[in-house]
């Protein structure tokens, strides 16, 4: 007798999804099970599923499907979706919606005394999280999948962007055909900025501090958060594949008896911090450091095509890392393959230090042990000339990070400079601190975060 097999859908609309997940090896740990089938649920979009895609995943236990994301209605994006996000407010959503970012708006200097009130007093009572996911679920039913589900009859559904609406509206619908829903945050900073819609079975959470905000902030149930660590750190661990420091070195034509720094842009998050390289440049170039340097620089995904590093191409002593795979398939417009991985484990290892902001490059360097610099001036500047950069900071997410004393915090070009120098002479320097960070935010970090991942679909299986 044949046995039944089951499916395990993937809902993945973001880039970051396809790399913490479909390329950390948990879908070959599924399909280790004869009785797995996988079903991967892309975006529906003009020209269809990219053919590298359709070739990376070409197993014959997996199904590629095409679903057009719900466009919900303005009532529920202009009303619904703003009351129901601030039910979670806290100090980090308190500064965005006084302040706002180089990202998002602040909220009208009218409206901002009263919606910190309201959504301040609103947000205390669990009570009202409870209610208003009801509501969600039982007053906007999903039912354009109906047709999906019936022909896959998923038995659990994995979501890799709970608080995105893509990810939302496939759970919903999930829950209509009485599908298990296992969830993961692709980041680790929004649970305490705004609530998730819909409660899975189960809630897989990056570290420690994530278990905690699920908790406290979200009011999830400690019976349904497991905690996984970020497949994507498991490379640094494996370390499979990796070529030498002057291997790598001569393929990004750089000097290896040179010192390496590694600068990770933020993006839309910061939109002037290539002024702050071309203050690095000027002082290596003028001799102020007492060792030859040589410079990494990274754009952020959400900005590479405006190509603001696009002058420091060509350099000497510079390598413009601006090649990783992006697309425009995916929400977030960035595809990075295994390579890309691997290139990324590559310059953080071999960097003799990593500058950065308030991201998730502060965890990737404290799990190679690498001196990690914050840059805390000249990356925000508002219209009016305020410096906004140090409140990257101030978010609750990133506070763990600062209070750890496994990041230098920078507020000048001279304090940034001193930072690189003391990287080199006293490397050791902050290390207690980010081994604090390694234990209490990069997770369990022993290289089998994807097996985690695998087995938490499993058990919902079971």
């Amino acid at each position: 007798m044949p046995q039944e097999m089951i499916t395990i859908a993937f809902a993945v609309s973001r880039g970051l999804v396809c790399r913490n997940i479909l390329r950390t090896g948990v879908l070959e740990e599924l399909l280790k099970d004869p009785r797995i089938m996988v079903l991967i649920l892309f975006p529906r979009r003009e020209g269809g599923v990219p053919e590298y895609l359709r070739e990376e995943f070409n197993h014959p236990r997996i199904v590629i499907e095409e679903i057009e994301e719900i466009s919900e209605s303005r009532w529920v994006r202009r009303l619904w979706k703003p009351v129901v996000n601030n039910l979670v407010y806290t100090e980090s959503t308190d500064l965005l919606a006084r302040e706002g970012s180089a990202k998002v708006k602040p909220v009208p200097a009218w409206w901002y005394p009263i919606h910190r009130r309201l959504f301040g007093f609103l947000s205390r009572f669990d009570a009202l999280k409870k209610i208003a996911r009801n509501w969600d679920v039982r007053l906007f039913p999903i039912r354009k999948y109906d047709d999906l589900f019936a022909r896959h009859k998923p038995a659990v559904v994995f979501a890799g962007s709970i608080i995105s609406n893509f990810d939302t509206c496939i759970i919903k619908a999930a829950r209509r055909h009485e599908a298990k829903v296992v969830t993961m945050q692709k980041g680790w900073d929004n649970l305490q900025r705004q609530l998730v819609r819909v409660i899975p079975e189960m809630f897989l959470v990056q570290n420690k501090l994530m278990a905690e905000a699920s908790q406290q902030v979200q009011r999830f149930d400690q019976a349904n958060i497991k905690l996984t660590g970020f497949p994507q750190f498991d490379i640094y661990v494996h370390q499979q594949g990796l070529p030498t420091r002057d291997e790598f070195f001569g393929k990004l034509g750089l000097d290896p008896g040179t010192r390496l720094f590694f600068f990770g842009s933020e993006g839309h998050w910061t939109p002037q911090d290539d002024l702050v390289i071309e203050r690095l440049l000027e002082m290596r170039n003028r001799g102020e450091f007492p060792f030859p340097v040589s410079f990494i620089l990274r754009p952020h995904f959400s900005d590479v095509q405006k190509e603001r590093y696009k002058r420091f191409k060509g350099l000497p002593g510079v390598f413009v890392d601006d090649e990783y795979r992006w697309s425009s398939f995916f929400y977030d417009y960035w595809d990075p393959a295994k390579d890309d991985m691997v290139k990324l484990a590559c310059e953080l290892k071999y960097a003799d230090a990593v500058i950065c902001y308030a991201s998730t490059l502060s965890l990737d360097a404290a799990c190679l042990d690498k001196p990690t610099i914050n840059v805390s001036f000249g990356s925000f500047i508002r219209p009016d000339g305020t410096d906004s950069t140090s409140n990257l900071y101030k978010m609750e997410h990133y506070l763990p990070v600062v209070a750890s004393d496994a990041v230098e915090i920078v507020h000048d070009p001279e304090e940034l400079k001193k930072a690189m120098i003391r990287s080199v002479d006293e490397p050791s320097y902050r290390a207690a601190g980010r081994r604090t960070l390694r234990e209490t935010m990069c997770g369990p970090l022993d290289g089998n975060s994807y097996l985690r991942v695998a087995q938490a679909c499993l058990d919902l299986v079971k």
